[in-house]
C-alpha cells in the first residue's frame, strides 16, 4: 500500500478531540503515514497547553498553527508548545497539501 498521507483541520477547539482520537485509531492499524494537523481560528489558542498537542508531536505528528490566528489570539511564539510549526496562512499549507495528494479531514 502507498503511504497515506492525511491533513487534519482543526479550527474549533472542541474538535481537538476528535482529531486526536481519529490520528491515534489510524495509528492503530497504519505505520506508513504522513499526518499532518492544521490549528486556525479559535482552535489556535490551545498551542499554549495542550495535552493531546504534547502527545501527537511525540508521536511525530506534523503538527502546524495558523500565524494570522496567533495574531488573532495574541500569541508569542514562545508561548507555543514544542513541536508545533508556524505556517505564515493556514489556509495556505491547507492548499500546498491537498496539492501534494493529502487527503483532507475536518472532525
Amino acid at each position: 500500500m502507498n503511504k497515506l498521507k492525511v491533513i487534519f483541520h482543526v479550527s474549533e477547539t472542541e474538535r481537538l478531540k476528535n482529531a486526536y482520537a481519529n490520528i491515534n485509531n489510524m495509528l492503530k492499524v497504519e505505520n506508513d503515514y504522513a499526518i499532518s494537523l492544521l490549528l486556525n481560528g479559535q482552535a489556535a489558542s490551545l498551542v499554549t497547553d495542550s495535552p493531546e498537542l504534547v502527545e501527537l508531536a511525540e508521536k511525530n505528528i506534523d503538527l502546524i498553527v495558523c500565524q494570522n490566528s496567533l495574531n488573532a489570539h495574541a500569541i508569542e511564539h514562545d508561548a507555543i508548545l514544542f513541536g508545533i510549526r508556524v505556517t505564515p496562512v493556514g489556509v495556505i499549507e491547507l492548499i500546498s497539501k491537498q496539492n501534494a495528494g493529502y487527503a483532507y479531514i475536518k472532525p
